[in-house]
C-alpha cells in the first residue's frame, strides 16, 4: 500500500522535482525564450534530465493536463486531505483518446524497458572478455545501468498494455522515492567532501618537517574557522523574524506590517497554491549571504552555502510540512505562522561552525584506509587534474583536432600539415597505426563513425566551393532505437524482402566556406558518397556541424553554428520527409562550437566571447537557454 499522502503529493511532478537537481528560484528576468509557453512538465524536464524514465514522465503528465476532468480534479486535489491514490483513480474517467494515447506510451516504455534488459544480459555475457564487449552493438550508456535502473518501479509490469490507476500510482510514488533518494546522496556526498578536506589538511600539515612551522599552519586553520564564525546573527529558518527579514529586503515591504497570506502569495512564484522546494530555498538567500560572503570570508565554498541551503529548507519542512509532501500549503504555512514556535528565533550555527564533524571516526578512518589503498604513490593534490597521458603525433605543422574512437582505445589528429594520423592508445601506449595523407591542404577536424566495418578510404572532391570547417557522423542508430542496426541481412530476411535487416545507410553532415550545410549518403555499393541534402540559412562561414545521438529520439536533427552568429537546428522525421529549421536567438558573438549531449536533448553553444550556452527543446518545440551563459574564466 501507498503511503497517505495527499492529492497534492503528485504536484512533485510539476513542482517540487526542480529541487533536486535545479538551482533555487531568485528573483530575476526569465531565460531566453522562443514564442515560449510553459507546459506541465517544464520543470521535470530541467530536474530529471538523468534519469531512464523521464521522457515517460513528461509524456503522462502533459497527456494527462489535455483532460478537463483530470484537470479539474487536480485542482480540487490539491488543498485536500485525500491519498494520491485517490487522485489515480480519477484515471477512470479520462476522455477515452487521452487514455489510448496514455496506453500507446507505456507499451513503448514497456518496449524501452524490455530492450535495455536485452542489452544488460549481453553486457553480462560479455563481461571481462573486451573482444565480445567491443562486439555488443548498444550505446556505451547501457554499460553503465544495473537491473534496478532498468526495472524502475514507475509502472505496472504485470499489465504491460494498457495504462491504469495503478500506473499512475506507481509513477508518484517512485518520483517521491527518488527526491528523497537524491537527498541522501547529496548529504553523502557533502561528507565525502568534508573527508576529503579533512584528509588534504592532515596530510599537508604530516609533510611539514618543522614543528614550530606545523604550529603555525595549525594556528592558521583554527584562525580561519574564528572568522567563519564572526558573522551578523543567522535567523532561524522559518521563524518569525527570519521571514520579516526576508519580506523586508526581498519583497521590500515594511517589516512591521508582516501579512503571512501576502508573504505567502508572493513567494508561490509559480502561483500553484505551494511552496515548492525551490521556492522555499530562495526564502533563505539573504540569510545565507551573512556567513557566505566571500567579501569577509575567502573560504567560502559553493557546495557548503548549497548544503546549508538544504539544511534550512529541511528544517522548514519538518516544522511546517505536516503532511510530508515535501511542499507547503497555505493551510500549513497559516497553521505554522499561529504556533507559539513561530515566534522563536534561536541562533542557527552552519554546518562549518560546528564542532562535531558530519561523520564518524570509524567512517573518517575507513576513507583513509581506501584513498591510501587506491592511492598508494599519490603525492599530488587529488583535487587537481593530471596528465594521464601524452602523444607525440609527430605532425609536421598545428595540430587541429584530436578526437579517441567509439571504444577510446585508438586517437585520431589532423593538422595543418595536410595528414590525420591513428594511434593505438590502450594501456597508456603510443603506437601509429597510419597516416591519411591524400588532404591538398589543412585538415581542420576529424570524426569517427561507428565501428561496424574495415577500414575503407573513400573521398568526396568539392564538397563545398571554398572549404569544410566541420563535419559530424550520422549515428549508427535509427531514431527511436537503442539497438544498433546489424550490418548485413540474414538469408531468411532477405527470402523474406529483407524486412527489419537492411542496414542503415551511413550518412554524414558537413559545413563549409559557403555557408552550406550538406548532408551526404554512402551509396549501396559502399564506393560512393552523394549528396543528399543541402540546407541553406547561414549567411556566412559554417563554424561547426553536430549531428545529435538519436538514443530514444523520433527523428534526426542537426545543430550549425557560424561566422553569422546563428545557431539553427535542423530536423526530419524520416528519409522521406524534408529538413525543417528553426533559428535560435541572435548571439553576440561568432560561435564556434556546438556539441549534443549524449541523449541527445541538451545542446551546448560556445561563442567568441567566450561564453558557453545550454539550450533545451521545450514540450511546444520551442528551444530554452537553460543559463545564463558564463564567462568560461570565471568557471
Amino acid at each position: 500500500m501507498m503511503h497517505c499522502h495527499r492529492a497534492a503529493l503528485a504536484a512533485i511532478l510539476f513542482c517540487c522535482l526542480t529541487g533536486c537537481f535545479a538551482p533555487p528560484v531568485v528573483k530575476k528576468p526569465a531565460p531566453t525564450v522562443v514564442a515560449k509557453k510553459p507546459g506541465p512538465a517544464d520543470d521535470l524536464l530541467k530536474a530529471y534530465s538523468p534519469d531512464d524514465y523521464k521522457k515517460y514522465v513528461e509524456e503522462v503528465m502533459a497527456h494527462l493536463h489535455m483532460d478537463k476532468h483530470f484537470k479539474s480534479e487536480w485542482e480540487k486535489f490539491k488543498n485536500s486531505t485525500h491519498k494520491a491514490g485517490d487522485l489515480a483513480s480519477q484515471l477512470e474517467f479520462v476522455d477515452h483518446s487521452v487514455r489510448t494515447r496514455l496506453d500507446e506510451i507505456k507499451r513503448k516504455e514497456v518496449d524501452r524497458l524490455n530492450a535495455l534488459e536485452k542489452m544488460l544480459e549481453a553486457k553480462k555475457a560479455a563481461a571481462g572478455n573486451p573482444m565480445r564487449e567491443a562486439e555488443v552493438p548498444i550505446h556505451p550508456d547501457v554499460f553503465n545501468m544495473d537491473q534496478e535502473t532498468i526495472k524502475k518501479a514507475h509502472l505496472d509490469h504485470e499489465n504491460p498494455h494498457s495504462f491504469e490507476s495503478s500506473d499512475l500510482e506507481k509513477l508518484i510514488r517512485q518520483v517521491v522515492s527518488d527526491m528523497h533518494r537524491v537527498d541522501e546522496a547529496k548529504q553523502e556526498q557533502y561528507k565525502q567532501y568534508e573527508m576529503m578536506k579533512e584528509h588534504l589538511r592532515l596530510r599537508k600539515l604530516h609533510k611539514i618537517n618543522d614543528t614550530k612551522a606545523r604550529e603555525v599552519a595549525e594556528k592558521e586553520y583554527q584562525e580561519e574557522k574564528k572568522k567563519h564564525k564572526q558573522h551578523e546573527k543567522i535567523h532561524h529558518p522559518g521563524s518569525s523574524e527570519q521571514l520579516r527579514d526576508a519580506w523586508a529586503d526581498e519583497d521590500h515591504m515594511d517589516k512591521d506590517s508582516f501579512n503571512p497570506k501576502t508573504f505567502f502569495l508572493l513567494h508561490d512564484v509559480n502561483g500553484d497554491g505551494h511552496l515548492d522546494v525551490n521556492e522555499i530555498e530562495a526564502l533563505f538567500l539573504k540569510e545565507l549571504e551573512k556567513a557566505y560572503n566571500r567579501t569577509n570570508d575567502t573560504t567560502v565554498n559553493a557546495l557548503e552555502k548549497q548544503h546549508e541551503m538544504e539544511r534550512m529548507r529541511q528544517e522548514v519542512l519538518d516544522k511546517v510540512d505536516t503532511n510530508k509532501d515535501m511542499m507547503i500549503s497555505w493551510d500549513e504555512f497559516e497553521r505554522w505562522t499561529k504556533n507559539p514556535d513561530f515566534k522563536k528565533d534561536d541562533d542557527w550555527k552552519t554546518s562549518e561552525e560546528d564542532d562535531a564533524p558530519p561523520y564518524k571516526d570509524d567512517e573518517f578512518k575507513q576513507f583513509e584506509d581506501d584513498y591510501d589503498r587506491e592511492h598508494p604513490d599519490d603525492d599530488e593534490d587529488p583535487t587537481m587534474v593530471s596528465v594521464m597521458q601524452t602523444v607525440d603525433t609527430a605532425h609536421d605543422d598545428m595540430i587541429h583536432d584530436a578526437q579517441l574512437d567509439y571504444y577510446g582505445t585508438r586517437l585520431a589528429t589532423c593538422s595543418s600539415d595536410k595528414t590525420i594520423r591513428v594511434f593505438d592508445v590502450r594501456n597508456r601506449g603510443q603506437s601509429l597505426l597510419c597516416t591519411l595523407a591524400r588532404h591538398e591542404g589543412p585538415v581542420w577536424q576529424v570524426a569517427w563513425s561507428h565501428p561496424d566495418g574495415n577500414w575503407e578510404t573513400s573521398k568526396i572532391p568539392n564538397a563545398h566551393t571554398i572549404g569544410v570547417n566541420a563535419v559530424s557522423w550520422a549515428p549508427a542508430t535509427q531514431p527511436s532505437s537503442l539497438l544498433c542496426p546489424p550490418v548485413a541481412s540474414s538469408a531468411a530476411d532477405d527470402a523474406a524482402g529483407g524486412r527489419g535487416s537492411a542496414p542503415t545507410a551511413r550518412r554524414l553532415v558537413s559545413g563549409g566556406c559557403d555557408g552550406q550545410v550538406r548532408v551526404w549518403r554512402l551509396e549501396p555499393d559502399g564506393a560512393q558518397w552523394s549528396r543528399e541534402s543541402t540546407l541553406e540559412g547561414h549567411s556566412d562561414w559554417v563554424r561547426d556541424v553536430a549531428w545529435a545521438p538519436n538514443l530514444g529520439l523520433s527523428r534526426d536533427m542537426i545543430a550549425s553554428c557560424g561566422q553569422d552568429c546563428r545557431v539553427i537546428i535542423w530536423t526530419r522525421r524520416d528519409e522521406d520527409t524534408s529538413w525543417s529549421s528553426v533559428t535560435l536567438p541572435p548571439f553576440q558573438d561568432v560561435l564556434w562550437h556546438v556539441s549534443w549531449s549524449v541523449t541527445g536533448n541538451l545542446l551546448a553553444v560556445s561563442s567568441g566571447d567566450n561564453k558557453v550556452s545550454l539550450w533545451k527543446e521545450s514540450l511546444d518545440g520551442q528551444w530554452i537557454c537553460l543559463n545564463a551563459p558564463a564567462n568560461s574564466e570565471e568557471q
